[in-house]
């Protein structure tokens, strides 16, 4: 990801992922929340591949969606949090 400043200069950011299964509400929202704040994300589907649900173990989580960028973790649809950790980062 990565954000301009209001020079126009690079901002470098670590990406975005967030895990996400089909027909999930939450993850619909929160993938709109990120949209509308012009963050790019990396999508992770754990219905086309199960596998990533170990990843999600891994990450102290068992549900979805969950958020990783930098050493945050957002898990379930948590907006006030997500966008107070985004309004930190300077997105």
């Amino acid at each position: 990801m990565v954000k301009m400043n209001m020079e126009g200069c690079c901002l470098s950011m670590e990406p975005v992922t967030i895990y996400v299964t089909e027909g999930c509400g939450s993850c619909r929202q929160m993938k709109e929340l990120l949209t509308s704040r012009g963050v790019s994300y990396i999508e992770k589907n754990t219905t086309t591949d199960p596998g990533l649900m170990d990843e999600l173990n891994r990450l102290g989580s068992s549900t979805v969606p969950t958020v990783v960028f930098g050493e945050h973790i957002v898990i379930g649809l948590r907006p006030n949090l997500m966008n107070r950790l985004l309004d930190e980062a300077g997105l």
